[in-house]
Formats: C-alpha cells, structure tokens, sequence
C-alpha cells in the first residue's frame, strides 16, 4: 500500500479522495469531490494547508468556523 501525504485541497484532489467536513459545533457534514471543489475555491485555497482551511471555513448551517476535514 502506498502512503500518500495529504497536506492540501490539491493534494486530496491528486490522489483521487474525496473530503468530508464535519462541523464540530453542530455536527453537520459535507462529503465533496476534491476535484470539483479544488475547482471551485481556486488555486490559492487549493494549495493552502488543511490546518489553515480548516480555521476558515465556516459551517453553511450554523455558521459556525470550528471544522474537521478528513480526506476518504
């Protein structure tokens, strides 16, 4: 099996997962194609680490910034 690091958006996107983010206030979850959403956030978002997207993004339901982002 081969390891693959997973730093980023476009890292995700090249190596086929998909990313699920799951709000840590309210518990809601969005599972999206790397691909497209790399697409759709733009090459600067795409390249930014997980840690940092993760601080900002913000939940469409309750808009809460506190989020979880798994790569599957």
């Amino acid at each position: 099996m081969v390891r693959h690091r997973l730093d980023s958006i476009s890292d995700c996107a090249r190596s086929g997962y998909n990313l699920r983010i799951t709000c840590l206030k309210c518990d809601h979850i969005i599972e999206v194609n790397a691909v497209l959403f790399m697409q759709q956030v733009g090459p600067r978002i795409a390249k930014m680490p997980l840690d940092k997207f993760e601080d900002r993004a913000r939940c469409t339901a309750c808009c809460s910034s506190r989020s979880w982002t798994w790569a599957e």
